[in-house]
């Protein structure tokens, strides 16, 4: 890729953040207005009650009313903001321009009549409803204002605002590859407009018609189309950013996307839907930009089992994604899995309530990565798969943690017996690999040496050329047990999640392997000698995440 290419990238992500924050202001403020259309604007817009007691409640809850029709003009301006940011994206990818250009004309078409009747709304309309209360206004000149101002907004803005969306699905249909590939979400996008339009021209005829005695006629029909054409809107949106996740990601060289695409074991269909949503790059950006960051998460686990291999460095390098590296020893590195089961993984701040929380087993396959400063044994975690038993926690962690992307094993068990540990792991047809080991702690380690090309890459002294480089055996262990900090690479930005689980490296036991099979690692592993170790109790913590965002190439 040239630097212009790089350039152009950079820029291109960088509108593709702002348009997803203006998107997700919009779904919630749109979310937010429904709320305020129920409780604060329902009684003032009831058309089958009493024109007298909508003006009753306008003239006597002022700032309900207004209150509500200012979450409305929040929606309008979010609604002008997503399309100036998704005409901004178009740009920087050099695709779908016009119909975005077009889409943010409608917008500002379909703003002036209904902005206009909302400030009237607030202002004036109220000062006509409490005249009519106190008997110095006319009813029916109120509701014939009343009447003027749903037109502007449910019929003329109303219009504006479907030519706005219709726009905004073919631009984003044509950013994420298609038609082809995205039915499902201009199905959906095209029956949510066929509702809204449906209700433009009855909600004219229904004001149109509207007497102090009679009401209007008809409105209750406009009504349900409305709230549910605005149900699946919001649906919508949200499908917006999934749409857009999957055109930018398109974009993008990500070495390790095989590793960490989500597919569901075998199961029933429930499942199957949530691990689409979670595993939807759209609405993890969606997640991580729009939403305040999770509450620390602790756990009391058990039985950590370490299995270990130092392999050649050339044979997973391609597995980690740039900038990052892996930490390389003489031309070897560590490939180390952590089985263990957790103990009440939830929310630290509510302390003994944990216990009531899940106890799933979890196994985190990880490499390390080349320190940032020179002279530091090594830096972070890479968790090039990690697993957990647990579809809220799997669908959680790709929310929420860009730093641990987790799959679900079909089936998962971690046992102890004795001094012996088991693990099972089962895909299910899913993209958990699997894994069945079964170690027993010793006095001593166990393992032998053997060779690859001549050299040690296995064994109790972890071969000479590792000793070499870290000293003693309990230094092999130092190294490889203390860990603060997993990180991973989204869209060029460099996530840190933070990590508190102190070890006590004099609880770490050594441990024989009796039996292990992973046909995952079969090939990578190849001709190295694993060996393990047990640390019994420990106390963890996911502390959060930090954001080193990618700098604009020079």
């Amino acid at each position: 890729m040239s630097d212009a290419d790089r350039g152009r990238a950079f820029h291109a992500l960088r509108a593709y953040r702002w348009c997803m924050r203006a998107l997700g202001a919009s779904i919630a403020v749109h979310v937010v207005a429904l709320l305020a259309m129920i409780a604060l604007l329902g009684p003032g817009l009831d058309v089958a009650a009493p024109a007298l007691a909508r003006a009753t409640y306008v003239a006597e809850h002022p700032l309900a009313w207004r209150v509500g029709w200012s979450a409305w003009q929040l929606t309008a301006l979010s609604d002008l903001a997503f399309s100036g940011a998704l005409l901004v994206l178009c740009l920087r990818l050099r695709h779908g321009g016009v119909w975005a250009a077009l889409g943010l004309l409608a917008t500002v078409v379909a703003l002036i009549p209904d902005q206009w009747a909302e400030w009237l709304f607030v202002t004036s309309f109220v000062s006509q409803a409490t005249d009519v209360v106190s008997g110095r206004g006319d009813l029916a000149e109120y509701v014939q204002e009343e009447a003027r101002l749903l037109v502007l907004t449910g019929s003329c803005g109303a219009s504006g605002y479907i030519v706005m969306a219709a726009l905004w699905l073919v631009t984003v249909v044509s950013l994420g590859g298609g038609f082809a590939r995205q039915r499902g979400f201009a199905v959906l996008g095209a029956l949510m407009l066929a509702l809204f339009a449906a209700t433009v021209f009855p909600n004219a005829a229904a004001a149109g018609a509207a007497t102090v005695e009679g009401g209007y006629p008809e409105h209750g029909y406009v009504r349900f189309g409305n709230a549910l054409a605005f149900a699946l809107l919001v649906m919508w949106m949200v499908w917006i950013a999934d749409v857009l996740g999957c055109a930018i990601k398109s974009r993008e060289e990500a070495t390790d996307a095989h590793l960490h695409a989500l597919r569901a074991p075998r199961g029933a269909w429930p499942r199957r839907l949530l691990f689409r949503l979670a595993g939807s790059a759209g609405l993890r950006d969606l997640v991580r930009w729009c939403t305040p960051p999770p509450p620390v998460m602790q756990s009391d686990i058990e039985d950590v089992v370490y299995l270990n291999w130092f392999v050649p460095t050339e044979r997973v390098a391609s597995l980690v994604p740039a900038p990052l590296r892996v930490h390389s020893i003489d031309g070897f590195t560590v490939i180390s899995l952590l089985t263990y089961r957790h103990g009440g993984f939830g929310p630290a701040l509510l302390g003994p309530l944990r216990r009531f929380f899940p106890s799933p087993v979890q196994s985190n396959w990880r490499l390390y990565t080349e320190p940032e400063h020179d002279g530091a044994e090594r830096d972070a975690v890479y968790f090039f798969k990690a697993q957990l038993a647990s579809d809220v926690l799997v669908a959680g962690s790709r929310l929420g943690a860009d730093g641990l992307p987790a799959h679900r094993p079909a089936v998962a068990r971690h046992e102890r017996a004795g001094a012996t540990v088991t693990t099972h792991l089962e895909s299910g047809g899913g993209s958990a690999p699997g894994l069945h080991s079964v170690v027993s702690e010793v006095d001593a380690c166990e393992v032998d040496a053997s060779e690859v090309d001549g050299r040690d890459v296995g064994g109790r002294a972890v071969a000479q050329h590792v000793e070499r480089a870290l000293g003693d055996w309990d230094a092999v262990v130092r190294y490889l047990v203390p860990q603060n900090r997993g990180v991973n690479v989204v869209h060029g930005d460099v996530i840190s999640s933070r990590i508190d689980i102190p070890v006590r490296l004099d609880q770490v036991r050594p441990a024989r392997i009796d039996v292990l099979s992973c046909p995952f690692l079969d090939e990578i592993t190849a001709g190295c000698v694993p060996f393990a170790f047990v640390a019994p109790r420990v106390a963890f913590a996911a502390l959060g995440e930090d954001i080193s965002v990618a700098r604009e190439p020079a």
